[in-house]
């Protein structure tokens, strides 16, 4: 039977818009036993319910080992219920990956500090 997928370091990302109606983002996804199809989810820190994004695999390994997803779409916007508005302030959020195989599994979480948000 196939692993499930596993992370090997921090995803890399240009930068990630935090409104569903916004274009797609992309990352550069590193690990293992990743496959296309494969399900990514990204989870902000931000909020009481953070900014979720959820994308594809598109292809196999990239020549340089890693995996890119190109259609990171918002899932479901940030929320801080303490405040009447959500943060409409660019900068930067902290970030943690998924990688998931309906036959495999789920990855271990990993991590990414500091990506560029959009609002």
């Amino acid at each position: 039977m196939p692993n499930r997928p596993s992370l090997t370091q921090p995803a890399e990302f240009t930068r990630l818009k935090k409104k569903k109606n916004k274009p797609p983002d992309s990352a550069k996804i590193h690990g293992n036993d990743i496959t296309a199809g494969d399900t990514v989810t990204v989870k902000g820190t931000h909020g009481n319910s953070p900014t979720i994004w959820k994308g594809t695999i598109h292809r196999d390994k990239n020549p340089d080992g890693s995996y890119k997803t190109e259609d990171l779409k918002v899932e479901s916007e940030e929320h801080n219920y303490e405040k009447e508005k959500d943060s409409d302030a660019a900068g930067t959020e902290d970030v943690s990956v998924t990688v998931t195989n309906p036959m495999t599994g789920t990855s271990n979480e990993v991590r990414t500090p500091n990506v560029p948000v959009i609002p």
